[in-house]
């Protein structure tokens, strides 16, 4: 008997659009991983450099200010990005030597050494700071 009908090979036209399609949502997933990991990242690196930033701003004032208790520090822009702010203040005790923030009496050898990084991110100003205690030493 002879068949009227015959048997095609290969992929049929729904068949490449499905395939395409599937490849296309491959790419597309892949690429907004890629991204998002560029991203985070990037903030990443902002977030340890000002860190870094914080850290070294706080060993050189506190070196500055033991070798020149009245120094004056002024603020820096890092790298065009990072904005450093330094304040100083001064430290008042208790009855028992404590440091006192509402009151009791001025400590003329302590201060108080803040610093502060900012920078901008995609999600607005970004703010690291540390603050510690410098002591004056007398050479």
């Amino acid at each position: 008997m002879i068949s009227f009908f015959k048997k095609k090979s290969g992929m049929s036209l729904v068949e490449v659009i499905i395939a395409s399609a599937i490849v296309l949502f491959l790419s597309v997933a892949l690429i907004s991983a890629n991204l998002a990991y560029y991203k985070s990242s990037n903030s990443n690196v902002k977030t340890v450099k000002s860190i870094y930033l914080v850290e070294e701003g706080i060993e050189n004032a506190s070196f500055l200010m033991k070798s020149n208790w009245s120094a004056s520090l002024t603020s820096d822009i890092i790298d065009q990005t990072y904005n450093r702010q330094f304040t100083i203040e001064t430290v008042n005790r208790d009855a028992n030597s404590d440091i006192n923030q509402a009151g009791g009496t001025l400590d003329s050898n302590t201060k108080k050494l803040t610093v502060q990084v900012s920078y901008r991110d995609s999600s607005g100003t970004t703010t690291k700071s540390i603050s510690t205690y410098v002591f004056k030493t007398n050479d």
